[in-house]
């Protein structure tokens, strides 16, 4: 959860002729509890612009649906005039889920807006008015409210060789769109990428899993498990990094050091966003 304030006058106050702009300074509160805010008494402008994201779900077990990816939590963006502050004004940040059967913790700024947090995996019961395993939240009376995304789906390939699907994606503080859903476990010992603000996670293959999505684009899938890794998605400093190239042998689980995408790699994963 994140709050701005305006500069003096709304319009944005000014130093020897430069302009700040209408919010020049920014506090965030990323723990989840109660929090009780007080209005600053040299508060200038005449609004504030507040962001409030709830919590995520947590990912399945290995109940039907399997291995399902939690629900990323929804996002409420509302400018409030100063006017219509308290002098004071309770803020809750929820907590991400802890189990598979329930759902991450609504946040709030006051009585102003709110965005409810994402189902688990396991859970399908209706969040605001969807109804799904592992559905995002949602923001609540917001100027723009936004949903998180879905999980994805799991893998049931037996006892053995199931896969989890990637954990949906908050809302990108732009609140152009809602979040991106994670990535599908689609084959044996495989899970899906988790998704990104800029793009959905990446499906798995066989005996590889995906990507993650990044900031600026979609994550990819993996070839197979003996050749090519998975590549996250771009982010704001850079491409993602590919995976290891042979990270599954039948005498371990273990795998290498991923690696840096090469800049052809990140002009190809680019041109996808």
């Amino acid at each position: 959860m994140s709050r701005r304030f305006p500069g003096t006058g709304g319009g944005g106050g000014s130093s020897a002729g430069v302009t700040i702009g209408e919010f020049n300074m920014v506090r965030v509160f990323n723990n989840a509890g109660t929090i009780t805010w007080t209005k600053p008494s040299n508060l200038g402008g005449n609004r504030i612009k507040v962001y409030v994201w709830g919590a995520g779900g947590s990912g399945g077990d290995a109940t039907a649906p399997i291995g399902h990816g939690g629900g990323g939590g929804g996002l409420a963006i509302k400018y409030i005039d100063v006017s219509l502050l308290g002098a004071t004004e309770t803020l809750t940040i929820g907590a991400g889920s802890a189990n598979y059967s329930s759902v991450g913790g609504s946040s709030s700024f006051g009585s102003h807006c709110s965005a409810t947090g994402g189902n688990s995996g396991c859970n399908n019961a209706a969040n605001q008015g969807v109804t799904g395993y592992g559905i995002g939240g949602i923001g609540i009376g917001g100027d723009i409210n936004r949903r998180g995304g879905e999980g994805g789906n799991g893998y049931n390939g037996g006892s053995t060789n199931a896969g989890g699907g990637g954990g949906g994606s908050a809302p990108a503080p732009s609140g152009l769109v809602n979040g991106y859903q994670g990535g599908h476990a689609t084959s044996t010992r495989s899970g899906g990428g988790g998704g990104g603000i800029g793009g959905a996670g990446g499906r798995s293959q066989s005996y590889g899993s995906a990507g993650g999505g990044g900031s600026l684009g979609p994550g990819l899938g993996s070839c197979d498990y003996t050749n090519g890794g998975s590549i996250g998605g771009p982010g704001w400093l850079g491409p993602g990094g590919n995976g290891n190239a042979l990270c599954y042998t039948y005498l371990t689980y273990g795998g290498g050091s991923s690696t840096n995408a090469k800049k052809d790699k990140a002009k190809r994963l680019s041109s996808q966003t």
